[in-house]
């Protein structure tokens, strides 16, 4: 059955264009504020974008990112009241393991393969739970 690219995948409510990343259409979805991606039917077969990016051997983190980082950790400190983070697409895992050097329990999801299992070393540590989801994003039908 093919996905409708007008609706939303979580709670099937009408979406609206919202922007474009990638050469793929963004929809947002008003009532859960869900946001979906729409991937041209012609792009389907290339596979993830970001695959050759976590492929790299140069995801150490630059003092200046780590610098960056820290500076975001410490503006969440005012909103830690369950002590949870989670990272959606968290890509190589450097937010999750600030945090979790921090004392967060972290909490993440990634669509890619290859970040996931390049970043798993780096969040792999005991508080942190990292997902795959099973969603794929909606094709387009025109």
């Amino acid at each position: 059955m093919a996905s409708n690219p007008l609706e939303c995948p979580a709670c099937h409510g009408a979406t609206s264009r919202w922007t474009t990343k990638a050469a793929s259409e963004l929809r947002a979805c008003p009532a859960c504020r869900t946001v979906s991606a729409v991937i041209p039917e012609e792009r389907e077969s290339e596979g993830d974008p970001y695959d050759g990016i976590y492929s790299r051997n140069d995801l150490d983190i630059p003092d200046v990112v780590r610098a960056s980082l820290d500076a975001l950790m410490a503006s969440l400190e005012a909103y830690r009241h369950t002590n949870n983070l989670c990272d959606i697409g968290f890509g190589a895992g450097l937010l999750l393991t600030t945090a979790e050097e921090r004392g967060w329990r972290c909490h993440g999801t990634e669509t890619s393969t290859v970040a996931i299992e390049r970043a798993h070393p780096r969040v792999g540590g005991s508080s942190m739970r990292v997902k795959q989801p099973r969603w794929r994003p909606v094709r387009s039908t025109s």
